[in-house]
């Protein structure tokens, strides 16, 4: 009998043991459960352990039980640096920060693949009497995203992995637009007139670039066209010998708006005039569909100058 009341004991305790363990367990689980706040501009996963504090359009605070500090930051880079990549910007952000913070001391700065999406960014830790920051940067299209990471120094590589996994785990949200995606496009086959005598003079070319519309292009073109204004978001070329001018731009235009005729935004409506102006005659404008992302559009006329 004895022995059986000792089995017994010996089993709820046990029993008492792994229950105990499965509730600690859950708890933990339950505690660290990732929470969610997201917005139109981004979306942020963090775990219980931190409080959202502020939240704004395009920033965001994050305080830890531990008094660690996470403040997320998105500016729109003005026309002059969105076309610029993180390695052009990061010795401003570097004299930014330094300039702001005058007791930061800089430890290291090194390049990194910042969250999930592994953008090009960096990676920038300081001192601060009994504090650490760490800032990580990188930048997306026309924005640049700043996450900085703040705590006692004793808190700094407890929290750590915590704040790593709400930097991989950040996102910006991309902008959705209900646009027009079918039109009833009539195409035809173009054909360009041939000469023999300026084709044989078009050998070289030129490199070129551009920016405009959020988009970045490089273009070649014959070394006769001769650039005749600078300007970063158009290329307007002459070819004196022979009277050609040439224009190279980007437009940021719905292709499906663009190419409807009776779209006030199309193609065919910034010609319109060659068409009802008594000076121009035997007007005529096609479309050739080159594949599923490409067209060519061509118009031609006569100018009487009489």
């Amino acid at each position: 009998m004895k022995n059986n009341r000792r089995n017994k004991l010996i089993i709820i305790s046990a029993l008492v043991v792994v229950i105990i363990g499965i509730l600690l367990v859950a708890m933990y689980f339950n505690n660290n459960k990732n929470r969610v706040y997201k917005n139109n501009n981004y979306i942020v996963k963090y775990d219980s352990s931190w409080e959202l504090k502020n939240h704004k359009d395009n920033s965001l605070s994050l305080v830890h039980g531990t008094n660690s500090k996470i403040n997320i930051n998105i500016y729109n880079l003005d026309d002059e640096k969105k076309y610029s990549d993180i390695d052009s910007l990061i010795d401003n952000i570097l004299y930014n920060v330094g300039k702001n913070n005058s007791t930061y001391k800089l430890i290291s700065s090194k390049k990194d693949k910042i969250t999930k999406y592994d953008y090009d960014g960096y990676k920038i830790l300081y001192e601060e009497e009994n504090n650490e920051t760490m800032l990580a940067v990188y930048k997306v299209s026309d924005k640049l995203v700043s996450i900085e990471y703040s705590a006692n120094i004793d808190c700094f590589d407890i929290v750590l992995d915590s704040v790593n996994s709400i930097i991989y785990n950040f996102e910006l949200v991309e902008k959705k637009f209900n646009l027009k995606n079918k039109i009833e496009l009539d195409t035809e086959s173009i054909s360009f007139d041939s000469n023999p005598g300026i084709e044989k003079q078009l050998k070289k070319t030129n490199k070129y670039e551009l920016a405009a519309a959020n988009y970045y292009v490089e273009y070649e073109i014959p070394s006769n066209f001769k650039l005749t204004d600078y300007n970063s978001t158009i290329g307007l070329f002459n070819y004196d010998v022979e009277d050609i001018s040439l224009s190279i731009t980007v437009l940021n235009r719905n292709i499906y708006e663009y190419l409807e005729k009776d779209n006030s935004l199309s193609i065919y409506k910034d010609y319109s005039v060659y068409k009802k102006e008594k000076n121009y005659s035997e007007y005529t404008e096609l479309v050739n569909r080159v594949d599923d992302n490409n067209y060519i559009y061509k118009n031609s006329y006569k100018y009487n100058n009489k």
